[in-house]
């Protein structure tokens, strides 16, 4: 059997795969929803562009050599934040860009280079806070309406954070600095004195984790979730009244997050991570009703932000299956229908297989599209604290063979017919190959 000579064109299906554009995550201005920002690696690497919603259209605003993977908008959509480092090296600076694009601005000349992962503004536009580290520590720091940043809290151990209430009157941070290890615990801290108001901590055992406060003015509910009983589990605590409210989702297995809240303050969209496998439901605060969401099967959300709802009540949310780049999904905000979307595919499905008498195991099993799925599994879902879920990977291709399922070379070289029948099996199914699609247009 000939094979095939190897295409090491420019515009080889194989080169197109790794240079497929993805969208990382995407965030709306929260008091002017028609802007929004993308992280996306469309001219090759991730920067950050402005959104405008209507058209579509997208503006560079970073141009760093080694990419831009975090950053913020402003309330009011004017404004872009992002840390200006020196090649990559994390530390720097957060400036901010005007919204048509325009030279970055340093937003805290007065301080000493530093490291942040973190930056966030009150809904109303009035603070902003962030957090540095360094040698002593992580501190957490505040901007009020212009004016310098000053610093609120410290902790010695790992720090996330902060995140605001509506109008920046407290901020709350997730913190191992009781615990010992990397569990967690939530602080909320008076943004003018820096006193701590309350703290969330269950037990020495579980981790806490926020999520967003309440769109609404004067309401200080908190959504948040808690690992007590083994899973995470959401809930929602006031840090004000120090009422707290754990959803009731007892018969939903997995880990279950809060991601995020509807304009009216009633509805939160919760996220189920169970073998491996995405599952939105729309959770109501004042009946405890919830709905299964009818959306897409695959990869739901990102590390920045899972989920947000627009103005017309759609859901959007960043959405990638084994075939399919990552992009941006419309859900319909009642039944999770998918509204719009920017590219399809057929990928991997999650399946799982009797390993002991009490204990399954959970995997990808490769299926191509219009095509029965042969019995081939693709790899196993992981361990108790991970798993290997339906991303899409350009490195990851194989030749499926029968029951086998075989990584192919670098230079694609197809096993012969005979070599085939031999590993398969005779009668066995004929072998199927891994169908790539082309980068979708536009996003």
């Amino acid at each position: 059997m000939m094979l095939k000579p190897m295409d090491v064109g420019e515009e080889a299906a194989w080169r197109q795969r790794f240079r497929a554009a993805t969208i990382q995550w995407t965030a709306l201005a929260e008091a002017n929803p028609a802007r929004g920002l993308v992280c996306t690696n469309r001219d090759g690497i991730f920067q950050l562009y402005g959104w405008d919603v209507a058209s579509g259209r997208l503006t560079r605003l970073t141009d760093q050599p080694a990419g831009v993977m975090q950053g913020m908008i402003s309330a009011d959509g004017e404004w872009v934040y992002t840390l200006q480092d020196a090649q990559g090296n994390e530390i720097g600076h957060y400036v901010r860009v005007p919204f048509a694009g325009g030279t970055p601005e340093d937003v805290t000349p007065e301080m000493p280079p530093y490291a942040s992962f973190m930056i966030r503004q009150s809904r109303s536009g009035r603070v902003t806070g962030f957090l540095t580290a360094g040698a002593e520590g992580f501190r957490i720091h505040v901007m009020e309406d212009g004016q310098a940043a000053r610093q609120i809290a410290q902790y010695r151990q790992l720090t996330f954070g902060p995140i605001l209430s509506y109008d920046g009157e407290i901020a709350v941070v997730d913190t191992t600095e009781h615990s010992g290890n990397l569990n967690t615990s939530l602080i909320a801290i008076d943004t003018r004195s820096g006193e701590v108001i309350a703290e969330l901590w269950d037990s020495p055992d579980a981790s806490h984790n926020f999520t967003a406060f309440s769109p609404l003015a004067g309401d200080f509910r908190l959504l948040a979730s808690s690992s007590q009983s083994g899973y995470e589990r959401p809930l929602v605590w006031n840090p004000r009244t120090g009422e707290r409210i754990d959803l009731k989702i007892d018969d939903i297995p997995g880990d279950v997050t809060p991601w995020c809240w509807s304009a009216d303050g009633q509805r939160v969209v919760l996220g189920q991570l169970h073998q491996a496998v995405y599952q939105l439901y729309l959770y109501d605060l004042t009946d405890h009703s919830r709905r299964k969401l009818e959306h897409p099967s695959g990869v739901l959300g990102s590390y920045n932000g899972n989920a947000y709802f627009a103005p017309d009540g759609d859901v959007y949310v960043t959405w990638q299956d084994s075939m399919t780049p990552s992009c941006l999904i419309a859900l319909d905000g009642q039944s999770g229908r998918l509204v719009t979307r920017r590219a399809g595919g057929s990928g991997a499905r999650s399946s799982s297989r009797r390993a002991t008498a009490r204990r399954s195991r959970v995997g990808w099993r490769r299926q191509k599209a219009k095509a029965p799925s042969l019995p081939s599994w693709k790899r196993t879902a992981g361990q108790r604290q991970s798993c290997a879920n339906s991303t899409r990977r350009a490195a990851r291709r194989g030749w499926i063979t029968g029951s086998r399922l075989r990584r192919s070379t670098t230079t694609d070289r197809r096993p012969s017919a005979k070599t085939s029948r031999k590993r398969s099996g005779a009668g066995s199914a004929s072998r199927k190959w891994t169908t790539w699609r082309r980068p979708m247009p536009g996003w």
